[in-house]
């Protein structure tokens, strides 16, 4: 599977969204600016490993798509108007970053709180 997305280049949400949910199917990413000029956002840069768990086929019982590898975890919440909270257990952290340090700053957490269309990957501490 390919995802291919355009977006502004400091859409930071969009292009995560578009990462996490390739990274639950073992799919390839491809995000483009409007001019057709690739995009980099930091979490290209996360070294989760390989995956746990087999390719995403549905939702857990929160709503949420969520696949676990060695190092961290891929989240995705589809809803088009759904905010998720959710419990990842204890020994994960936010990825960190320097683009969207609101959303990648490095905290712990054991639950995360996911608006619509949005997409995390959490990393293992």
């Amino acid at each position: 599977v390919i995802f291919n997305i355009y977006a502004s280049p400091t859409d930071y949400k969009m292009i995560r969204y578009g990462l996490a949910t390739s990274l639950l199917a073992d799919g390839y990413y491809c995000p483009l600016s409007l001019t057709m000029a690739s995009l980099w956002i930091d979490e290209f840069n996360a070294q989760i490993g390989k995956p746990l768990d087999a390719p995403v086929k549905a939702a857990n019982s929160s709503g949420l798509w969520v696949r676990k590898y060695e190092n961290g975890m891929t989240l995705v919440n589809p809803s088009k108007t759904a905010t998720v909270t959710y419990s990842v257990g204890s020994g994960y952290k936010r990825f960190v970053g320097t683009q969207d340090p609101a959303v990648n700053n490095g905290q712990a957490v054991t639950t995360v709180t996911m608006g619509p269309r949005e997409g995390l990957i959490l990393m293992k501490q």
